[in-house]
């Protein structure tokens, strides 16, 4: 079975210098480090860590060690529960004139 190039090998990890890439573990699933999860959030680290004890931001999953990550879905459904929280806006503009 010949796979194209946006095939994404099941159980790739990635190394590299930059923490802010995802190790990928499936076709659909991957896990976020530190600095991913602050750039896809704008949140700082303190404010993650302190939402996490707070019980309304994700949990890290242990990758070994000290080193952990978030679950790309569940930072995307957080992500997504704020938004749909948002106040719609109106898309009629009154006129002053």
């Amino acid at each position: 079975m010949e796979m194209d190039d946006d095939y994404i090998n099941f159980a790739k990890i990635t190394k590299s210098a930059d923490a802010a890439e995802p190790i990928f573990l499936g076709i659909s699933q991957f896990i976020l480090r530190l600095p991913a999860v602050k750039a896809a959030t704008g949140l700082c680290r303190s404010t993650i860590y302190k939402r996490i004890s707070q019980g309304t931001f994700p949990a890290p999953v242990s990758l070994g060690g000290s080193s952990v990550g978030w679950a790309a879905s569940d930072i995307e459904a957080w992500i997504q529960s704020k938004l749909s929280a948002r106040p719609a806006k109106s898309c009629i503009e009154s006129n002053s004139s």
